[in-house]
Parts: C-alpha cells; sequence; structure tokens
C-alpha cells in the first residue's frame, strides 16, 4: 500500500491542497478533524502508521503532541524543477490507497475503511452516468472526515466546475447559508435532509433560484422535506442518495418526484453497484418481504485497516459471484412494487444523529470503563437525540470530562443527562434494564 499521511486543515483552500498535493505525490490522506478528541487522533495516527501531517501552522499546538512530523501548508514557498519532477515520478496503480476514512465502531475503536483509487473514480464516474448536469459551482457543507464530502469535490474538480467550501458551522444559520447560494450562485449541493427543509422554512426563495439539483444523504428523507421543497423549489430537482463509508459514498439514488407517497425511496443502484436483500442465511428474501441489505460491486471496500476480526464479520464472499466479496450493512429494506429500494432501519445499535454514524455500543463501552459507573445502558428516544445512563449523584460533570477524552463532543452532545434530571418513568426503565 502507499503511505499515508494526515490532514489536518482549517476549512479553507489549503485543505483541497493539501488533499490533492498528498494524492500527486502518491500517498494517501487521512482527514483527521481537529475537533476529535486526542485519544482519537492519537488512535488513528499509529493505527494507520502515518509519519507525516499536512496542517497549517495555527494547528500545530494542537497536533505538536503526536508522534509525527508536521508539514505547514501556509509555509511552503514555490517548488523548485526538481522537487516538482521528483512528485510526477510517483505512479499510482488503481488499486493504491486514495484515502482513509475513520468511523465510529461498536467496541469504543474507530475503524478505519481504505479506499482505492479505483474506488472512488468509480465511485465518481457513476455521476456523470447517473445526472444529467455536472455542478457549475457545487457547495461543499461535509467535513473531509466524511465521505460524503468526496461526491462534491471529486465530482466538481474533474469536471470543471467551482467548489465553494463553507464557512464552519454555516449549517446554523439558514440566512447566511441562503446568502452564500444566492453570492455564489451555487448549482448543486449535499446536505441532511433536515437542514434542507430548515433552510427552505427559513430563508427567501430568491436566494435559492440559482439551484438546480440538491442531494439530500445521511439521515432518512421525510415525504414532509419533499413536500415543501417543490412548494418552494419546484424547478430544482431533488435527490436522495444512500451508501455507506465502506461503499464509496454511495451505491443507490432516487430522483424525489412531486407529490410522492407516504415514504421516500433510497432508489436504485448506481455506480455499478450491486443490491442485496438477504435473510440470515444469505438467501435471497422474495420481492416486497424485509431483508438486509448487502452491498457489491467496484465501489466496496476490501476491509478495515488492521481489523480482520471485524473485516471477516462484514465484508463476507459473495455466494452470487464467486471471488468476490459484498458488504453487511446492518441496514434494513424492501423492494417496492416499482423496484426500488427502501430503507427501513437498522438490525444493530447503530443510529445516525445529524448525520453522524455513532455506534451506541461505543458509547456504553467508553461509559463503562470510566470508574464513576457500575454499569451502564444507552438507549435512544423518539426524537434520537437524547441518552440516559445511571450514575452516581454529582458524577455527571466528571463523566462527561472522562467522555471527552474519547467521544466527540459532537456525539456526546445531548446523549448524557444524569439520573436526578430523569422522570420517574425514564428511572424505572433504565432500572429495568440495568437488572
Amino acid at each position: 500500500r502507499k503511505e499515508i499521511v494526515g490532514l489536518c486543515t482549517n476549512r479553507s483552500v489549503d485543505m483541497i491542497v493539501g488533499l490533492i498535493g498528498i494524492l500527486k505525490a502518491g500517498c494517501a490522506y487521512m482527514p483527521m478533524d481537529s475537533e476529535y478528541p486526542e485519544k482519537r487522533i492519537s488512535f488513528m495516527i499509529a493505527d494507520s502508521g502515518a509519519k507525516v501531517i499536512v496542517t497549517q501552522r495555527n494547528q500545530e499546538s494542537f497536533l505538536a503532541s503526536f508522534d509525527a512530523s508536521l508539514v505547514f501548508l501556509d509555509e511552503i514557498k514555490d517548488e523548485t524543477e526538481t522537487v516538482r519532477a521528483k512528485f510526477l515520478n510517483h505512479l499510482t496503480e488503481r488499486n493504491d490507497l486514495a484515502y482513509i476514512i475513520y468511523t465510529s465502531g461498536s467496541t469504543g475503536v474507530p475503524k478505519g475503511v481504505p479506499i482505492t483509487h479505483s474506488n472512488i473514480i468509480g465511485s465518481t464516474e457513476g455521476r456523470l452516468d447517473y445526472y444529467s448536469e455536472n455542478p457549475r459551482a457545487f457547495l461543499l457543507m461535509s467535513s473531509i472526515s466524511f465521505d460524503s464530502s468526496k461526491a462534491g469535490i471529486f465530482w466538481t474538480l474533474c469536471t470543471g466546475g467551482k467548489l465553494v467550501i463553507s464557512e464552519s458551522r454555516l449549517e446554523q444559520d439558514a440566512y447566511r447559508l441562503a446568502e452564500v447560494i444566492q453570492e455564489q450562485e451555487i448549482s448543486h449541493t449535499l446536505m441532511l435532509p433536515s437542514l434542507f427543509e430548515s433552510l427552505l422554512k427559513n430563508s427567501d426563495n430568491q436566494r435559492l433560484k440559482t439551484l438546480s439539483a440538491v442531494i439530500v444523504a445521511g439521515e432518512a428523507c421525510l415525504p414532509s422535506t419533499a413536500k415543501t421543497h417543490f412548494e418552494k423549489l419546484p424547478g430544482t430537482k431533488l435527490y436522495n442518495e444512500y451508501g455507506p463509508t465502506e461503499a464509496t459514498v454511495w451505491c443507490t439514488a432516487h430522483e424525489i418526484e412531486n407529490g410522492e407517497g407516504h415514504s421516500i425511496p433510497i432508489g436504485r443502484p448506481v455506480a455499478n453497484s450491486r443490491i442485496y436483500l438477504l435473510s440470515s442465511n444469505l438467501k435471497p428474501v422474495p420481492l416486497g418481504a424485509i431483508g438486509e441489505i448487502y452491498i457489491g460491486g467496484p465501489g466496496l471496500a476490501i476491509s478495515y485497516l488492521n481489523n480482520r476480526e471485524l473485516t471477516d464479520k462484514v465484508f463476507v464472499d459473495n455466494p452470487f459471484e464467486i471471488g468476490t466479496k459484498i458488504y453487511k450493512t446492518g441496514d434494513l429494506g424492501r423492494f417496492n412494487s416499482n423496484g426500488e429500494l427502501m430503507f427501513l432501519g437498522r438490525v444493530d445499535q447503530q443510529i445516525k444523529i445529524r448525520g453522524y454514524r455513532i455506534e451506541l455500543d461505543e458509547i456504553k463501552n467508553a461509559l463503562n470503563d470510566s470508574p464513576a459507573v457500575e454499569k451502564a445502558v444507552v438507549v435512544v428516544e423518539e426524537n434520537r437525540r437524547e441518552t440516559n445512563t445511571d450514575l452516581p449523584e454529582n458524577e455527571p460533570d466528571k463523566l462527561l470530562s472522562y467522555l471527552s477524552e474519547y467521544l466527540s463532543e459532537k456525539e456526546i452532545d445531548k446523549l448524557l443527562k444524569s439520573v436526578e434530571n430523569l422522570g420517574d418513568s425514564e428511572r424505572d426503565f433504565l432500572i429495568n434494564q440495568i437488572q
């Protein structure tokens, strides 16, 4: 495999310059968010074997304690012809790594998903086949630590469009978001359906009129979102995409039509993906029956990095195509009467909160490791925003401090409340679960 290089920058042009520079040097990039806890970053560096981190000088204090050399993008001078020629001699094969994304893990340890050049090229080529129009200007909302960012970055840059990098936390200001779309004449973007609905309801339609296509992904798209979209932007196309990191950004897509029914499909296979709905013994379920979604095809990663046990568990031999693998997603689905895939939830404890893939077991294991906790139970209420646990009195502050060493602020935000704030019914439920 090619050398893995860490990439940790602010949301700026430097972020894209660093990404492309690492690829041109014949290496694979590993995005790291400076908001991640120190122990998570330390694990990623050790697990990937990264010896170099491409960054900016203002990130030095955060990264100085890690065992890696730092290269500061904002201090690099013009390269000499000798250095430039040296970089050009680095040839890349299709099965070489392009990047690694670390996702939440049920054991409490993040898992690295290695994506090859072949994977991301196939994924990007699929957009040229599926979408009728390439982006004139794409608004990049996602962090580069999320695989959804690759849709905007590679699709736009490879087709000559303008890539607009949103400012940090732009999603929290609907007025400013609409303003950016108008100012930059954005034609395409990808965002959470809940964020898109909020944008539609809290901004002037005139500011959004340059949009020709909006892609929603990362959580279920509700019919109410589609209804609001066609009321406000009837001339803008709306697409629903689905795909885990292990399948390189997307594997199905659906163009949403005005007046669609009570649930929105995640669509049909794209980018040469293959979708199977299988029973527990890997047999196809009847049409219309519920099965677990398995994914195959050229966009599929072949393993997790340095995790043979989990790789063997979810990357299984394809019973329908000898010599290939399929990925066990843990998602449930069924095909509707039109042959389109409907997403029906999870078979395990994984959830998504504002597009973040979160393993409840990861939080539970981190809680159980704390000396302040005898036994933890993590549950999700209907709004999927709160997690309750049994704590001794006056311990929540200590526990939150402890959790911050392992989980990012976004992962623990609103997931933990002390027992003293629980109602009687919630308290009884936790006691019964623990017993």
